[in-house]
């Protein structure tokens, strides 16, 4: 991997430490209308910075950072060679394979690159997210499941994070259904390896894609986990929640959507049921839930309603 690769400079540029977004999205910009690469730009006399500070139109706390950042150069690029090597690409946003939806729903906190591995052109098909609870009830998974059956028989990609209970069943359930998956991880990439392993077909089918937009060999964290699922709900064309707790990515996730006008889907809970959804309904979530056939043979049949849904009032899919 050559030093001055541009890619390098994305990577560090997206993981410059107390630095926000919009400060680098910045800089980014006004280099791409000057039409300077970054090896260019770095590789300005280290005199001019105070002049350049004005020309390039960014603030002098970024001096030191992008100071270390040049320092640091090396150390980057190996890790680059490390991601390389295990068949894991960088697609920062200024890039054509970038997924619309993130520009778009998260703005000036979209992701600065991120880090895929498998078939990007999942990025490019239609998609429903569908998340909840690691400790789902039984009620929950079964709506998964079918919720999960029904997308993949609509050929819609399933968007979902990579923990237990409500991830895994939708993940499991479209993978198992001959369909297709995006998973998106609490972690870095050269830290998932070994749970990724039991996927590895899938991935090599072109059936699956693993995203990441931490730093590669960053572990899982409580943070990460709940900064994913904002991450989850900007990429899907659909959001389904089987179940929430009080706190959590998840519901904190689901927040983040509705107050960004997006359109959250929320299973309606039995009324013996300790969990957040009925919560989220009442602060503008759409509650649905499945409707059952009992005639033989026995299924489950989803359908559409009208979308003027007011709170207590049912959606059946």
């Amino acid at each position: 991997m050559d030093l001055n690769s541009e890619v390098v400079y994305w990577v560090a540029l997206a993981h410059l430490k107390n630095i926000k977004k919009k400060v680098v999205y910045n800089l980014v910009d006004q280099l791409d209308k000057k039409q300077i690469t970054f090896k260019e730009f770095f590789n300005l006399n280290d005199e001019i910075n105070d002049l350049f500070q004005d020309y390039f139109k960014f603030n002098r706390d970024l001096l030191p950072a992008l100071a270390d950042l040049k320092n640091n150069l090396t150390q980057y690029t190996f890790l680059v060679e490390a991601l390389y090597n295990q068949g894991i690409e960088v697609i920062p946003i200024t890039s054509e394979d970038y997924p619309n939806n993130l520009k778009i729903n998260l703005a000036n906190d979209a992701p600065i690159i991120i880090y895929i591995k498998g078939n990007k052109k999942l990025l490019l098909e239609k998609s429903a997210a569908i998340v909840g609870s690691r400790n789902a009830s039984e009620e929950s998974l079964i709506f998964t499941q079918e919720l999960s059956k029904k997308f993949t028989g609509e050929y819609k990609v399933i968007i979902t994070g990579f923990a237990k209970g409500v991830d895994r069943k939708a993940l499991d359930t479209s993978l198992g259904n001959n369909g297709q998956a995006i998973i998106i991880l609490p972690m870095g990439m050269l830290t998932v390896n070994n749970t990724l392993k039991n996927y590895y077909e899938f991935i090599s089918n072109g059936d699956l894609l693993a995203i990441s937009t931490f730093f590669p060999k960053s572990p899982w964290s409580v943070a990460q986990a709940m900064e994913r699922n904002n991450y989850i709900y900007a990429l899907a064309d659909e959001i389904f929640i089987a179940e929430s707790d009080f706190k959590g990515g998840t519901w904190s996730g689901a927040l983040a959507g509705l107050r960004n006008n997006r359109k959250i889907y929320v299973r309606i809970p039995d009324s013996n049921e300790n969990n957040a959804n009925r919560v989220l309904i009442d602060k503008g979530a759409l509650g649905v839930r499945l409707k059952k056939v009992e005639e033989e043979p026995k299924e489950i049949i989803m359908v559409r309603e009208k979308e003027n849904f007011n709170s207590g009032q049912e959606k059946l899919f």
